[in-house]
């Protein structure tokens, strides 16, 4: 597991929540997947990144981009909640914050944000 999915996975897990599963497809007709997922909340991460220097990335050219807003919004119309962040996000605690938040409206431990 690479370290920033392994350092999400812990944060959930020390807050009670259950480990994520990698590379989750959760469309029977596409091939997409989302980074974790926690099905059974309809909960999932998806680490966003830019090409390093000298690299290239699928999702910085206009169909990568247009294949992820798909990707999301057939996602959110099947009742998922997508939280998405940078490596920056993630060092921060930003993104972590904002998965626990998802995942605790979404078990019901909180009902509002800021709970």
């Amino acid at each position: 597991m690479e370290v920033w999915a392994a350092v999400l996975s812990a944060l959930v897990q020390s807050r009670g929540h259950p480990r994520p599963e990698r590379e989750y497809r959760f469309h029977s007709d596409r091939m997409w997947r989302f980074d974790l997922a926690w099905p059974a909340l309809k909960v999932a991460f998806e680490r966003e990144g830019l090409a390093t220097k000298g690299g290239k990335s699928r999702h910085t050219t206009n169909a990568g981009y247009a294949g992820d807003i798909e990707k999301y919004n057939a996602a959110a119309l099947a009742g998922w909640v997508v939280i998405r962040g940078t490596t920056r996000m993630i060092e921060s605690g930003e993104a972590g914050n904002d998965l626990l938040t998802a995942l605790e409206l979404a078990s019901g431990r909180a009902t509002t944000l800021g709970e």
